[in-house]
């Protein structure tokens, strides 16, 4: 029997410590039983029986006092919790001392609970104050016998699931067609609506329907998007940088990883400036150096490096290196309205070790 009336004392919390929900009948050693809250109305009533009726996800219901309960698979109702109201609570000091005005508990039922704070008896509640433990009861009775209980049907979570879903495959099906902007803005309408659409079946229908998993599914799906986005612009930039990055100087190929649109598919018609550079008498130069051919190889790469550090440093880019000699031009593949000025400056700069040849051509 102790066993029995402990239990039906028990309101159980939710993981985060919060009491959303009360347990208005509980198995008992192999039987329902009936919490205390709902065991006092059906008393109160005429102490008839209670009939419990479930369906094949669980406990659909129960019938007390002629009327019917709708709670969850496991027999949990939602209360709308209101804040603390003084008229509720009667001094049990006042009732000893005969302070309490006659006929005031007349036609009440009544919970004898502790409201004191060193009794530890405060429960965490989801209006964000704590509240005694008795007082959950108290509006549990209050909630049933006006009706006002919250409800959250069992297709909740698959319909929240579906919801979080659509949304988010409908930005996904977005994001490449629209900007960043609208796309954020869209999302914000949607999670917008959304959340106003729970609230109005909140407030005008007592129905739960969670609008953080949706929210939250779809904050989700905007940040991996923009991950991937940014990702994969990196990777597009360094794919440049490294196409580019041997004949090109560092600059122009920062210019064109910023600038991609620069860049067009099937060329385009444009006056270049064209730099051929070789070294004179090669011929001679290469049988100077017959007996010593690894002499040879470091005078060429000394002069092709400086030929192409003068080229880069001057916005050229490097076509083709062909044997001693080196091709490069300007104005291309970004524009460059002083092209012809700065192939010559290159060439002037190699003229001491290079015979050049400097022509405009149109492509």
């Amino acid at each position: 029997m102790d066993k029995l009336r402990r239990t039906e004392f028990t309101v159980r919390p939710d993981a985060d410590g919060v009491y959303r929900r009360v347990p208005i009948a509980m198995k008992v050693q192999d039987a329902l039983r009936l919490t205390l809250s709902m065991e006092l109305l059906r008393v109160a009533t005429g102490g008839q029986a209670f009939a419990i009726r479930s369906n094949e996800a669980g406990i659909d219901g129960i019938v007390v006092a002629g009327q019917f309960i709708r709670t969850e698979a496991d027999a949990t109702v939602w209360p709308r919790f209101s804040y603390s109201d003084p008229d509720r609570f009667v001094s049990a000091g006042d009732l000893l001392a005969d302070r309490v005005p006659p006929g005031r508990l007349n036609g009440h039922l009544v919970l004898v609970g502790t409201s004191a704070i060193g009794l530890e008896d405060f429960r965490a509640t989801p209006l964000g104050v704590p509240m005694a433990g008795v007082e959950i009861h108290a509006q549990l009775l209050e909630n049933v016998l006006a009706g006002e209980l919250l409800l959250r049907p069992n297709f909740s979570d698959a319909l929240e699931l579906t919801i979080a879903m659509a949304i988010g495959l409908l930005v996904i099906v977005l994001a490449p067609m629209i900007s960043a902007r609208r796309l954020i803005f869209g999302s914000v309408l949607l999670i917008g609506g959304y959340i106003g659409f729970s609230y109005y079946i909140f407030i005008d229908r007592n129905q739960l329907l969670d609008p953080t998993f949706p929210a939250s599914a779809t904050i989700l799906v905007l940040m991996l998007l923009s991950g991937s986005n940014y990702l994969r612009e990196e990777f597009r930039k360094q794919q440049i940088r490294s196409v580019f990055g041997q004949y090109v100087s560092p600059a122009l190929v920062a210019r064109m990883a910023d600038t991609p649109g620069a860049l067009q598919l099937g060329g385009e018609r444009q006056d270049l400036t064209v730099l051929f550079s070789d070294v004179r008498d090669f011929t001679a130069v290469a049988e100077s150096f017959r007996d010593h051919p690894r002499q040879l190889t470091r005078f060429m790469n000394r002069f092709l490096t400086e030929m192409s550090t003068e080229i880069m440093e001057r916005g050229g880019t490097i076509g083709n290196f062909m044997g001693e000699a080196v091709m490069a031009l300007w104005n291309a593949p970004l524009e460059d309205p002083n092209h012809a000025r700065h192939a010559c400056a290159a060439r002037r700069a190699s003229w001491t070790t290079a015979s050049s040849t400097c022509s405009c051509a149109s492509r």
